[in-house]
């Protein structure tokens, strides 16, 4: 008899399920759609692999409750729970994946008109719907500008230029460097800075010609050699002769002068002929050799005086 009545109910209840099908109504039964902010993204039961859809998708829900995944490549996965309670809407809002930002070299990283840097490379980076800039800076190289968005790569590995960098290496090693029209020192023998626009160098040295040189703005070495003074030491033999140039004296052999051209030197010396000689530089160290005074010749003795008187008489 039992039997029987079970037998009963379980047909009747089918044959209101099939009424109720028919007529277009479920039992139990809710209508939802999943929607993701972005769109484009598969829908799979909780934790299984098969993909049911891509958002927007239509999904029924009976009387249990259920899970879905909603995955998109680049954003974080997000799991959403349904039941009757729902509603006919459900919109799943995806987070993007951050991602590494990586510099060559390592770089601080601003916001656009910030003063304060977020951090320094590699840095994780959070990714937002609309594109954000963001602006590296390292000493030494030029700031760049990099976006990040939802179609940056991950890792973003941004390669900043490095700027002009000048070299300037002088004979003789205590030269003096300085700007063109500047009387601020920048560097003695050797010289590296960076170099953004087209400049004028002076490298000076005590008895060195000075030099000036420009430079474009572009990584390079210049060696400067600078020319020598034509300093000459005049030396007499014997030592201790007076010197005179143009009729001005310049002091006692030994004695240094600068000889840029061809330049008459008169030499004196008590006892010694005075002697002009012509320099031109050539010779460093030239060597005037004087020659005494000749002694004077001895006078000559006087003739005998001749007598022409007779002899006297007896």
């Amino acid at each position: 008899m039992i039997k029987k009545y079970v037998s009963q109910i379980l047909r009747l209840s089918l044959t209101l399920a099939v009424v109720f099908t028919v007529a277009g109504w479920l039992p139990f039964h809710a209508h939802v759609t999943i929607n993701s902010s972005p769109q484009g993204a598969s829908v799979y039961k909780a934790g299984e692999s098969d993909v049911l859809g891509v958002t927007p998708y239509k999904t029924h829900i009976f009387h249990t409750a259920k899970r879905f995944d909603v995955r998109k490549e680049g954003f974080i996965d997000e799991q959403v729970l349904l039941d009757h309670d729902s509603a006919e809407h459900v919109l799943v809002k995806l987070t993007a994946r951050p991602i590494l930002l990586y510099s060559k070299p390592g770089a601080d990283i601003y916001e656009v008109d910030a003063a304060k840097p977020l951090g320094k490379t590699p840095l994780e980076m959070d990714v937002y719907v609309d594109d954000h800039t963001y602006t590296l800076k390292a000493e030494g190289y030029y700031d760049k500008d990099v976006i990040i968005g939802l179609n940056s790569k991950d890792p973003l590995v941004v390669e900043l230029e490095h700027k002009p960098v000048i070299t300037i290496e002088t004979d003789p090693a205590d030269a003096k460097i300085y700007m063109v029209g500047s009387d601020e020192l920048l560097g003695t023998g050797s010289l590296t800075l960076i170099l953004e626009e087209k400049a004028g160098f002076e490298i000076k040295a005590d008895r060195y010609y000075s030099e000036t040189i420009n430079l474009e703005p572009k990584t390079q070495t210049s060696n400067i050699t600078l020319k020598a003074m034509p300093y000459v030491m005049i030396t007499s033999k014997p030592i201790g002769a007076k010197v005179s140039i143009g009729g001005k004296s310049i002091g006692t052999a030994p004695v240094e002068q600068l000889i840029e051209k061809a330049t008459a030197a008169e030499l004196s010396l008590d006892g010694y002929i005075t002697k002009t000689v012509t320099l031109d530089g050539t010779d460093r160290n030239p060597v005037i050799t004087l020659e005494e005074v000749p002694p004077p010749e001895p006078e000559p003795e006087p003739e005998p005086a001749e007598t022409n008187a007779a002899p006297a008489a007896l």
